[in-house]
């Protein structure tokens, strides 16, 4: 077997999401400067009271009401440019949905490539029937595929819903605090402007976070598929071998755990509890590796060589 035809192209970014994480942080980015300046403009349209002391100044009728005002105008306008209606509901068609769904299809396509390369190179693909109706082309059509899509769907769902939590936030502050200062209508509208230039970083975090984790959970998910539906009660298995990005800024535990041998259930365990930082801005990945169930051990021994020689050669960043 050419081990290249298995592992990845970069060893810097094993999950080949960069291209889709690119585009997933520029849409997100454009839409979310678009908000900040359309709650700009309302600012610039505040109807304060002008006074004159010592100096100019500005009152408004900051009230219990007013609040509410902002606060659901703000509400609204996020969810009717992030996601497409002012109620900020779920639909099939929202725009964010196709990086997930991308990522995620790719992972279950490498899988059932993988998996075909895998047993062919053991010498094992004789042995099981299945094997024959696993086509990367084929893996999105099957029922199981939607259903567990579906979920990925939810999570990143939720996961917006956070983060533009923090901007719903960010600018009913903006314009509260500069009504109960008394600042001009302008240099509220200026503040917000400002504010929604500084939020690039937010929006490439979650772009990497989400469209990584999207591949992974395809990964994860989709070896469990096959270990059900084509090893079945065989004396064989997949697993998954971490792989981790190892660039200089790569978590130690990360680059530490590149080359383990585990099963997905394994893996989700690992980032849910063990991992520092989770899977937030981790560009992480996996390759699966067949694996005798009775012995445990892996049917290609090159694979992990590879990557335990990469492991060796990496070199943290200097603080």
């Amino acid at each position: 077997m050419n081990i290249k035809s298995i592992l990845p192209r970069s060893k810097q970014y094993p999950a080949g999401q960069n291209p889709r994480i690119k585009a997933f942080y520029g849409e997100l980015r454009r839409r979310l400067r678009k908000s900040y300046k359309a709650a700009a403009e309302y600012a610039r349209n505040l109807k304060p009271q002008i006074v004159q002391l010592n100096a100019t100044g500005y009152q408004y009728q900051l009230d219990p009401l007013m609040m509410s005002q902002i606060n659901s105008y703000i509400e609204a306008l996020l969810n009717e440019i992030i996601y497409g209606n002012a109620q900020g509901e779920w639909s099939a068609g929202w725009w964010a949905n196709a990086y997930a769904s991308g990522a995620y299809q790719q992972a279950a396509e490498q899988v059932a490539a993988q998996t075909q390369l895998l047993a062919a190179d053991a010498g094992v693909t004789q042995e099981l029937p299945s094997l024959q109706y696993l086509r990367a082309e084929a893996v999105v059509m099957e029922p199981g595929f939607q259903r567990r899509l579906g979920s990925v769907y939810a999570r990143l769902f939720e996961d917006m819903k956070g983060f533009t939590d923090v901007d719903k936030r960010n600018m009913a502050g903006i314009i509260t605090r500069g009504m109960a200062a008394g600042q001009s209508p302008r240099v509220i509208a200026r503040e917000m402007e400002k504010k929604g230039l500084e939020q690039d970083w937010r929006c490439l975090r979650i772009a990497s976070t989400e469209v990584n984790q999207a591949y992974r959970d395809g990964s994860w998910s989709e070896t469990d598929a096959v270990n059900d539906e084509v090893f079945g009660d065989s004396d064989y298995m997949l697993k998954v071998m971490h792989m981790s990005a190892l660039l200089p800024t790569t978590r130690r535990d990360h680059a530490e755990r590149h080359g383990t041998i585990c099963t997905p259930a394994e893996e989700r365990e690992w980032f849910a509890t063990k991992a520092s930082g989770g899977q937030i801005n981790c560009h992480c990945s996996e390759v699966n590796i067949l694996v005798n169930r009775k012995t445990g051990k892996p049917m290609n021994t090159k694979l992990r060589d590879i990557l335990l020689k990469q492991k060796s050669e990496w070199t943290p960043e200097k603080v």
